[in-house]
Order: C-alpha cells, then sequence, then structure tokens
C-alpha cells in the first residue's frame, strides 16, 4: 500500500533520531527535509505523513509546507523512544531551489523523492539536482555520515524502473556531471585541480540505494 513508505521513514527516521545521542523535544536539529524534481510526488508524501492515510492526488505546490510530528516506536539501543519531529516539504521549482538554504543548517536528514516511472527521461534533471545538493556548501559542513536518503516513487508500478537501475544511472550521470565541470573549469583556469573539490572529497553523501517502495503520487 501507499503507508509502506512512510512506515519506512517513520522508522529510519526514528533509529536516526535515537542513534546519535540526540535528546529533548527541541525541533533544533531534527529537522528533515523533502526536495526533489517538479511532479516526484514530495507534496504528496508530506501530506500521508501528515494525515496517516494515502494522499493520491497529485500534487503541485510552489510553497514551502512545515509541519511538527511525534514520533514514537522502538529502537535496538534505547528502547521505546518518543520525539519531536519537523517535516519540511521543499518546492521542486528551479526557481525556489535557493530555499533549501534556509532549512539546511539545522535539518537532521534529507529525503531526495525521485520519480520511479518517470526517471528515464527525467534522469538528466533529477541527476543535477541531485549533484547540486550534495555538492551545497551547507551540505559539506555536515558531517561525512549526513544521511541523504533517495526514495523512489511508484516503484510498485509495472512501469517503474527498478531500484537498483535508478541508483546506478544516478552515480554514473553525476560522475558524468562532476567530470564535466572539471574539464571546463580546467579549460578556463588553464589546469587547475579545483572543480567540484567539496563534492568528489566527500563521497560520503554519495546517492544511496536506501530506496523505499512504493510511495503516493
Amino acid at each position: 500500500t501507499a503507508l509502506v513508505i512512510v512506515q519506512h521513514l517513520w522508522a529510519y527516521l526514528l533509529r536516526l533520531l535515537s542513534g546519535d545521542g540526540a535528546a529533548g523535544s527541541s525541533s533544533s536539529g531534527h529537522t528533515v527535509l523533502i526536495t526533489g524534481t517538479c511532479g516526484s510526488g514530495k507534496t504528496a508524501l508530506f501530506q500521508t505523513l501528515r494525515s496517516g492515510t494515502p494522499y493520491l492526488t497529485t500534487v503541485t505546490s510552489m510553497a514551502t509546507n512545515d509541519a511538527m510530528f511525534h514520533v514514537e516506536g522502538p529502537t535496538k539501543r534505547n528502547g521505546v523512544v518518543r520525539r519531536k519531529l519537523r517535516v519540511v516539504d521543499l518546492p521542486g521549482h528551479p526557481k525556489l531551489v535557493s530555499r533549501m538554504d534556509e532549512h539546511l543548517p539545522s535539518a537532521k536528514a534529507i529525503v531526495f523523492v525521485i520519480d520511479a516511472v518517470d526517471f528515464t527521461s527525467n534522469r538528466r534533471e533529477v541527476s543535477e539536482r541531485l549533484r547540486d545538493l550534495l555538492a551545497n556548501p551547507l551540505l559539506q559542513k555536515k558531517k561525512r555520515n549526513f544521511p541523504v536518503l533517495v526514495a523512489c516513487n511508484k516503484s510498485e508500478k509495472i512501469t517503474a524502473n527498478p531500484v537498483e537501475y535508478i541508483a546506478k544511472r544516478l552515480e554514473k550521470e553525476i560522475e558524468a556531471l562532476r567530470e564535466a565541470a572539471a574539464g571546463a573549469l580546467q579549460d578556463t583556469a588553464g589546469g587547475g585541480s579545483r572543480a567540484m573539490s567539496g563534492y568528489a572529497g566527500n563521497r560520503s553523501h554519495s546517492p544511496t540505494r536506501n530506496a523505499t517502495s512504493p510511495s503516493p503520487r
């Protein structure tokens, strides 16, 4: 069902919040960002998280959605824990990407949503957006194990691309973009080696295969 991704996401975030010694219910440092390209299903996922029921309607949002959630469940290290978690759904329009910088300093994790059905035709745009996110200077200041979860939306559909294919394709596309940017800078700077140094120096943010399926539109 469409609630599977929600259940996995809550469980993942709960382990994350309880596994680093975080305590208390303050929202500072307990923010999870949902991002991705237009039409990937970010806002539908946010609405499903908020309501607890599948939100199957296509949603186009140019606004940031922000809500607090109380998360409770068992963990291996600390038993049953309770946390107050802030979830922020960021619009996917290219002109609004800069809103990420407003929330990234306090973020505990990022969920990057991909449409598994339309991935092949949109793979360059998706890869560029993910590459830009991973190379964001504010993200580079985070710990090396800062989690970026790639969630494959609609992966239960028969026309969806397999999660393994998406993971490998993203890695290849991002590497090609990085090499192209490095070559362009070398041509400009006469062979300099500063190209994409932030991204290349921290591969812990590479696309993860921790994709979850299925999920709402």
